[in-house]
């Protein structure tokens, strides 16, 4: 079956081109490098795929998996959370060592901001981006995403229109995916003043009628585009616990970016393990701060990609080092802490301008489907 012209930006940019194998090499490059600066600006989990006709293959195939929804693991299989606090009684205080500051963004957990299927999130804190010096590449990037043109279309001149007016004036932005293969499984939730109000804004848009979505305003605070199932959850989850939404959308680093079930999305070869979930920070300064958390089933596997990692990021720098992008993953480092692997450092600024600017080249080429083609059909054959 041919493939709709109206994919989403996940599939079009994880998706290998035609006869060429999938590698680790994209796989890593995304994962340290495209995920964090590309959900910069709004939306997670576009990787394995910058220029792919010009980052030679390496010997490590990555098979890419297709589920439709992503099904719940069974509650032993889950990630453990950390542990519950004691019950009862008083413990006595433990002195521990001085540590110094992790000058390295802290990654925040996810899951209590989106549907429990939701096997993507993100959250942008637009207030840090509008002091940030890639404030400019970042409206760029954001306003080239589908949804921003699909939103914009008919009621502003562009999706970098929106983009700006979002930074200039809303607080945070938060997207979730159920299927990263679906268009139409993404849904944005909006944090802004109760000024700015978005579906005024948008009043003259156009609505594919392939698009289910809508936008809603669920109170003077927070704006809702998706689905109606998507919006019914955003609507008890207001009325459930407002307050804790609030304090994790306005809180933490620049970009937080949660993928769960990772090892149902994609599958490492060459008998490396393939982690179950991916936690990352970015900061938004001239030279961006970035963690990146991949945790393992054990430490059997982390020690196993641990191992790895170093030869690979070497052999990537080698390989972008054409794009000018090498000193992206100079900067890299790795270590490894139980059975979690961790990948941090500083981004050059000038690099990260490239990057940013590749990545909205990358979408702008994307073409958005007609207002009389079918939805989007992003599935395997």
């Amino acid at each position: 079956m041919a493939k709709s012209s109206g994919m989403c930006p996940l599939l079009a940019l994880l998706r290998p081109d035609p006869g060429r194998r999938p590698d680790l090499g994209r796989t890593l490059l995304a994962l340290s490098l495209s995920v964090g600066l590309h959900a910069l600006l709004a939306m997670p989990v576009l990787w394995l795929r910058l220029l792919p006709a010009l980052l030679p293959g390496l010997p490590i195939a990555v098979e890419v998996l297709s589920p439709r929804r992503l099904a719940l693991p069974e509650a032993a299989d889950r990630p453990a959370g950390p542990p519950a606090e004691q019950q009862g009684g008083s413990s006595p205080p433990v002195r521990r060592p001085h540590r110094p500051r992790d000058p390295l963004p802290a990654v925040q957990p996810l899951d209590r901001l989106g549907p429990e299927e939701a096997s993507v999130l993100v959250v942008v804190r637009l207030d840090a981006l509008r002091a940030s010096p890639h404030r400019s590449a970042a409206e760029a990037l954001l306003g080239s995403f589908p949804d921003a043109r699909l939103l914009a279309a008919g009621a502003l001149p562009s999706g970098q229109a929106l983009a700006a007016r979002l930074v200039q004036e809303a607080e945070a932005l938060l997207v979730t995916t159920t299927d990263p293969y679906d268009l139409l499984a993404t849904t944005l939730l909006a944090v802004h003043p109760p000024v700015l109000d978005l579906p005024g804004l948008l009043a003259g848009r156009h609505q594919p009628r392939w698009d289910p979505r809508v936008l809603e305003r669920l109170d003077e605070r927070i704006t809702v585009f998706g689905a109606e199932q998507e919006r019914a959850f955003f609507r008890a989850r207001l009325q459930a616990d407002r307050k804790t939404l609030g304090r994790l959308l306005s809180s933490g680093a620049a970009l937080s970016a949660e993928v769960r079930h990772l090892d149902r999305l994609v599958r490492l070869g060459d008998g490396l393990p393939t982690p179950r979930m991916l936690r990352l920070a970015v900061s938004a300064e001239a030279r961006p701060a970035l963690r990146l958390e991949l945790h393992l089933l054990d430490e059997a596997d982390a020690r196993a990609l641990a191992a790895v990692l170093p030869e690979l990021l070497g052999r990537l720098r080698d390989r972008v080092r054409l794009l000018g992008l090498a000193p992206l993953v100079a900067g890299l480092r790795t270590t490894r802490r139980g059975s979690t692997v961790l990948l941090g450092g500083h981004l050059p600024t000038a690099e990260v301008t490239l990057l940013l600017s590749l990545l909205q080249l990358r979408l702008q080429l994307l073409p958005l489907p007609g207002d009389d083609s079918p939805p989007p059909d992003l599935g395997t054959d």
